[in-house]
């Protein structure tokens, strides 16, 4: 996100200063005013260990992972991400053997009994620890003198635990957290402070009936090391063809699948750029995107024609740009039933895309499963099998598939080959599309309903009507979540719960 500027700060300050919690209060004001005059980027972590406004703001826009607040913030949570980046490094180099760190916290009974020994918890937060396990206790609530907590047994609704996270260096390089206490407020309380989406592994749990607290002993887990190293290749890529603000958009187009968001996000870029902006022709082209998500086809068919023109003008620059145009305009056709536009489009983008990129480059796997998808849906199963086969071999010799279409890729052979009366096949490629969707994305992303949506049909024309049902009804929920209520995807999926029930 670009954060950088003074632009970016006013609007993190109004919004602020906008708060229900603080716009009539004159003390909060004028520590908001405070931070006006006086921050500074190197400050960041000073500031947020304050008891002040920022650090319950921050904390609140990403426990609801709200894009709009996110995007507004983006001045300060960028400075605290930097500095803890620089501040972890620098800890690396002086902390060489394992240690603990211990964080207490007031939790419901129910995601207790969620805890099991080997799951993978985190947090989308920056997650405060301590190096004193006091200290911890303290934060807790436990009683200072006895140690108890105010619970008075395992079945209370609120459960007190004491989190005690192993740190290991050499195990976990690319853990982001770091010794703040030097930068903190509070030196005595010997923070430790973890960056965004740190995660950890659960090794040991157990009750202390004495004085009813939960002790949960976690290591510092580099599962998401991979995948996240994956995802900033695939943002730079996209640096390579947007500017940054744009690039939120694609964001919200799609990882997120807030598309309301993304809406207002895009059109209001458009009003505020020259009609003579580089960048004009990219926001035409993810605004057909997300009018397509939300089911507005000719709104979508519209905007990509926009987009195309203003492409098809600065060619030959322009090639791969215009290509992906026509292959996105491609995917609309066949969403319309109009296959036969569709494949055309397609073809003439695969042409294009075959004279600027080599034969086994990491775009075309996608362009070669929306072309399949064409032929699938006109019943050519052949002529896709065979673009499907060509699509997964340079998938498989890529080692960042994840973000080039893998999951299309996959899902688009799981039609195919049940179409071929290969249903084991189809219901392997289907679940492994669904499983690298969900790690992905989100459990609720239009992705994942799509999958489930599909395997239910497959389920249910075999006569397996509960599995059918329960891969029906997660589709459906997810659709009444992320779709307006007039879409075909959700009328669909409404239906085939209803038809499945009745039988």
């Amino acid at each position: 996100m670009p954060c950088n500027t003074q632009c970016a700060k006013r609007q993190m300050l109004a919004e602020f200063r906008r708060h229900p919690a603080y716009c009539k209060n004159n003390a909060q004001l004028a520590k908001i005013s405070e931070f006006e005059r006086n921050y500074r980027s190197a400050d960041a972590i000073r500031w947020y260990t304050k008891d002040s406004f920022l650090h319950t703001m921050i904390n609140e826009a990403l426990r609801t992972e709200d894009p709009r607040v996110l995007y507004i913030y983006r001045f300060y949570i960028s400075d605290l991400c930097k500095r803890l980046e620089e501040t972890s490094a620098l800890n690396r180099g002086c902390q060489k053997s394992s240690f603990r760190v211990y964080r207490g916290a007031a939790i419901d009974r129910d995601e207790i009994e969620k805890f099991c020994v080997g799951m993978l918890v985190g947090s989308n937060g920056f997650l405060s620890s301590s190096r004193s396990s006091e200290v911890a206790k303290m934060f807790m609530g436990l009683d200072q003198i006895t140690g108890m907590s105010p619970s008075q047994s395992q079945t209370n609704k609120q459960q007190y635990v004491l989190f005690e996270i192993v740190i290991d260096p050499d195990q976990t390089i690319d853990l982001m957290m770091a010794d703040v206490s030097e930068q903190s407020n509070y030196p005595e309380e010997q923070e430790v402070l973890f960056g965004l989406g740190t995660t950890f592994i659960i090794k040991q749990i157990k009750h202390d009936n004495q004085h009813n607290v939960w002790h949960v002993e976690m290591t510092g887990s580099s599962e998401m090391g991979e995948l996240k190293k994956e995802h900033t290749k695939h943002v730079e890529n996209g640096l390579r063809y947007y500017d940054a603000t744009t690039l939120f958009g694609v964001f919200l187009s799609g990882v997120s699948s807030n598309y309301p968001v993304a809406i207002n996000y895009l059109q209001s870029r458009l009003r505020n750029m020259t009609f003579n902006d580089p960048y004009r022709a990219s926001i035409y082209y993810f605004l057909a995107r997300v009018y397509r998500h939300l089911g507005k086809l000719q709104h979508s068919i519209e905007y990509f024609r926009r987009a195309m023109l203003l492409r098809k003008r600065s060619l030959p620059q322009s090639c791969y740009a215009y290509a992906d145009t026509l292959a996105d305009l491609a995917v609309t056709y066949s969403q319309v039933n109009n296959t036969a536009k569709a494949v055309s489009l397609h073809e003439q983008a695969i042409t294009l895309f075959r004279r600027i990129l080599p034969p086994n480059h990491i775009d075309m796997p996608l362009y070669y499963t929306q072309l399949a998808y064409s032929y699938w849906q006109e019943k050519q199963y052949e002529k896709a099998h065979s673009l499907l086969l060509t699509a997964l071999l340079i998938l498989k010799e890529d080692k960042t598939s994840k973000f080039s279409g893998i999951t299309f890729t996959m899902y688009t052979m799981g039609l195919v080959k049940y179409a071929m009366s290969q249903r084991e096949a189809a219901v392997s490629y289907l679940k492994e599309a669904l499983e690298l969707r969900r790690k992905f994305y989100a459990d609720d992303h239009p992705s994942v309903a799509q999958a489930c949506y599909s395997l239910a049909l497959i389920y249910m024309d075999n006569g397996d009507k509960q599995v059918a049902l329960d891969y029906a009804q997660t589709a459906l929920t997810i659709y009444q979540t992320k779709l307006p209520k007039d879409h075909i995807d959700l009328k669909k999926s409404t239906e085939l719960v209803e038809r499945i029930l009745s039988s």
